[in-house]
């Protein structure tokens, strides 16, 4: 009985030294490095979200003229959509003119063509303020061009361009039929 206990351990010893010579030492096939997943591609909305500072605005070529500048401003918009603005308008028509900060709300809407800014009427987030007694009522079209829409007149919508090569700054064009805002992101 001892012969044959040693006999099969004897077997298995050496059916285990047979695979380990056979498969044991094999070279395993090397394992794929992990690769690093590209980043996602960001929303509009992601991208656009942010603090500005207003570079220029450009009155737009019109039979009216506005007599007015703007040449002052701050805009920040959220990871909804959600601007808010200030800027500072100076009449032109005078040697000492009136100055106004006016503030105002948008609503980003992803058009599939472009994407555009809707003015949001009302709320203390849309106001006026005279910054002296040489301003008497800020005409219709300056609030067009400020804040997209005013009482009794139909919306002038702002279309939206972001432009992430000029330099290292992101720029941010606000356009409607008044003008262009020219934003450049600092946060």
């Amino acid at each position: 009985m001892k012969k044959w206990l040693a006999g099969i351990a004897a077997a298995v010893i050496a059916g285990v030294l047979i695979w380990w010579l056979t498969e044991g030492i094999r070279p395993q096939p090397p394992r794929p490095e992990p690769q690093p997943s590209s980043p996602r591609e960001l929303s509009f909305l992601e991208k656009v979200a942010g603090k500005y500072t207003l570079s220029s605005w450009i009155e737009a070529n019109r039979p009216i003229e506005l007599m007015a500048k703007i040449t002052e401003g701050s805009l920040q918009i959220d990871q909804n959509g959600v601007a808010d603005w200030s800027v500072l308008v100076e009449q032109t028509f005078t040697s000492d003119p009136g100055k106004v900060r006016m503030t105002a709300r948008g609503k980003i809407q992803l058009d599939p063509q472009s994407p555009q800014m809707v003015g949001v009427r009302g709320g203390g987030f849309n106001d006026t303020h005279y910054l002296d007694s040489k301003w008497g009522q800020v005409s219709d079209d300056v609030n067009l061009a400020v804040r997209g829409w005013d009482h009794g007149n139909p919306e002038d919508k702002f279309r939206l361009s972001l432009d992430t090569q000029v330099g290292s700054k992101q720029i941010l064009q606000m356009t409607n039929s008044r003008g262009i805002y020219t934003w450049t992101k600092t946060e």
